[in-house]
C-alpha cells in the first residue's frame, strides 16, 4: 500500500515537473521574442533620432555613425542572453 502511494506521488511529481518545464520553455520563448522586438524598436528609434538630429544641425550623419547603429542589437543581445 505504501509503495503504491509513493509511486502515485512520484508520477504526480514527474507530471508537475514536465508541466513546469514546458511552461518555462514557453515563457523563455516569449521573453526572447520580446527582447528581439525591443532591440529592433531601439534600433529604429536611434535611427530616427539620428535623422532628426541631422535635420536640426543641417549636417549629414557620418557613415561611421550609421554602421555603429548595427551594434545596438548585438550589445543588448549579450546583455539578455
Amino acid at each position: 500500500m505504501a509503495a503504491s502511494n509513493l509511486e502515485n506521488q512520484l508520477h504526480s511529481a514527474q507530471k508537475n515537473l514536465l508541466f513546469l518545464q514546458r511552461e518555462h520553455a514557453n515563457t523563455l520563448k516569449g521573453l526572447h521574442a520580446e527582447i528581439r522586438r525591443l532591440q529592433q524598436h531601439c534600433t529604429d528609434l536611434t535611427y530616427e533620432l539620428t535623422l532628426k538630429s541631422s535635420d536640426l544641425t543641417g549636417k549629414k550623419p557620418s557613415q561611421g555613425y550609421y554602421s555603429s547603429l548595427g551594434l545596438i542589437a548585438p550589445i543588448l543581445c549579450l546583455l539578455f542572453s
